[in-house]
């Protein structure tokens, strides 16, 4: 059987740097990958191999045929490492604007007041632009797979041989300010949920907007969008003022910390004896080839990162528009880059129905 190599996978290697302070001036950019032709990645076969339990040894690899979307072949493959930059970018800005508001002693701060007076506060809706993606991005498994690995190596239901790498699963699971998986899910229901004091919920808010923005690209270009943007307008006003509420208290902390998790875990399986004792591969590749079999479900690691880089577009332009939305409103163009992001996101979603 032919070796297969991470640069091969359509899942391929998301270079992750390791934490450093949220500064863009400090975060390396992340290595990209070269990518086959959308017809050779299609073609392509990869190993999905079963892992060693407690009573059996690694064994021969079965080959499973990877199939990814036709669209934008190459975008899936780095959009995490790019998600993660922007992440580190947002971060930055936020602590920024805390300082600015609240002086050098602001930043220790964790559950934080509004930083501005504004219906829609643009470093409030930043943070929530990071969340969304953090939320996306661990429904593709990533943090639950190596939480699993960890938890089963310690009560010995699983053998790695991975030597002193053990340790990073410790570490992994006993970070002081680790955020639960229970945590994280009543975050995320609690800032992407349904309806709370009378306000529609997000997804039904989000998708009407995401329409709205793909209604207007798809405009016959003789035909006028005044109208279309305008309701674009007011949808976005709705969701920023409504997103900028959420981004004050833990929420800012919250969204560092689940980050620096993702950070961890793709650090953890890009580890040499980690990654060696899965099969070999990049941390999407080795959560594909043995996510079914850790968590019980085969992950869609591909719509997972690609909604959640498109989401955090969108929403990162609502924080842009801060000013104008908190104002008289804005127009939107069909050559918006908004828009594009809106087609991305629905595609990606529809995908899943």
């Amino acid at each position: 059987m032919t070796a297969v190599h991470a640069a091969d996978s359509p899942l391929a290697a998301s270079r992750v740097n390791p934490r450093a302070p949220a500064s863009p001036a400090n975060a390396a950019s992340p290595q990209r990958v070269a990518h086959e032709s959308a017809a050779a990645v299609t073609e392509r076969q990869y190993p999905r191999e079963r892992l060693p339990t407690a009573n059996a040894p690694p064994h021969a690899a079965v080959a499973a045929a990877v199939r990814p979307p036709p669209i934008s072949p190459s975008d899936p493959a780095v959009v995490a490492a790019n998600g993660l930059e922007t992440c580190e970018q947002l971060l930055a800005q936020h602590l920024a604007a805390v300082a600015a508001r609240f002086g050098g002693n602001g930043l220790g701060v964790i559950d934080l007041p509004d930083l501005g007076t504004s219906q829609i506060v643009r470093a409030q809706v930043q943070v929530i632009a990071v969340l969304y993606w953090a939320y996306q991005v661990e429904a593709s498994g990533i943090i639950e797979f190596v939480e699993t690995v960890a938890e089963r190596m310690m009560n010995g239901t699983l053998r790695l041989p991975v030597g002193n790498s053990a340790r990073g699963f410790m570490r992994f699971t006993q970070k002081e300010f680790r955020f639960t998986a229970t945590e994280r899910r009543a975050l995320y229901e609690r800032v992407f949920g349904p309806s709370q004091n009378g306000r529609g919920g997000f997804d039904g808010r989000f998708l009407l907007f995401v329409k709205t923005l793909r209604d207007i690209g798809r405009q016959p270009s003789n035909v006028g969008v005044a109208s279309l943007s305008a309701q674009a307008s007011v949808l976005a006003q709705d969701l920023g003022a409504d997103l900028s509420t959420k981004g004050t208290g833990i929420t800012g902390f919250a969204a560092r910390e689940i980050v620096s998790q993702i950070s961890a875990a793709l650090r953890l399986l890009q580890d040499p004896q980690v990654a060696r004792a899965f099969g070999g591969g990049s941390p999407w590749m080795i959560l594909h080839r043995h996510g079914g079999e850790i968590l019980g479900k085969q992950p869609d690691i591909l719509r997972s990162i690609a909604r959640a880089n498109a989401g955090m577009r969108i929403i990162r332009w609502i924080a842009d528009q801060a000013d104008a939305l908190s104002g008289s409103g804005i127009q939107v163009d069909r050559r918006d880059p908004v828009v594009q992001a809106a087609e991305a996101w629905y595609a990606w979603t529809e995908k899943g129905r």
